[in-house]
């Protein structure tokens, strides 16, 4: 059974190339808002979460409370185009695994989330850097 990943987005072309990208790879949920974030985070085991820092009724930094002060140990990574050091900063602080700016390279996103869920669900003892290039 595959691991579930949620996206936050409001963006349905965001949305759909990461749909597109890691479908094969995951169960690829979606979300647009504060509520249908939090609805699924509630129904769903989610393992994976690409959070998107500027939602309509929300910062992601709110969302990214929301699971940590839940207990969740989904592996979150902040997708955002809009990005800063002090941003990247405070997501890390509060428990986001990684930050990654748009637009961004699905091979390497898929890298990204690969190494962290095995971080997190797979080997605990990997060696391997959090992430790759090439």
């Amino acid at each position: 059974m595959k691991r579930k990943l949620l996206t936050v987005d409001d963006d349905a072309d965001i949305r759909l190339v990461i749909r597109s990208g890691l479908s094969a790879e995951y169960e690829v949920l979606e979300a647009w808002d504060r509520a249908t974030a939090e609805q699924q985070l509630l129904q769903e085991d989610i393992a994976v979460v690409l959070l998107d820092m500027h939602l309509p009724d929300v910062t992601g930094l709110d969302i990214l409370k929301v699971i940590k002060a839940r207990g969740s140990n989904a592996v979150v990574v902040v997708l955002t185009a809009h990005g800063d050091i002090e941003s990247a900063r405070g997501c890390l602080e509060i428990g986001a695994n990684g930050y990654i700016t748009k637009p961004f390279d699905m091979d390497y996103l898929r890298a990204v989330i690969s190494d962290y869920v095995e971080r997190r669900f797979g080997n605990p003892e990997s060696t391997k850097p959090p992430w790759r290039i090439g």
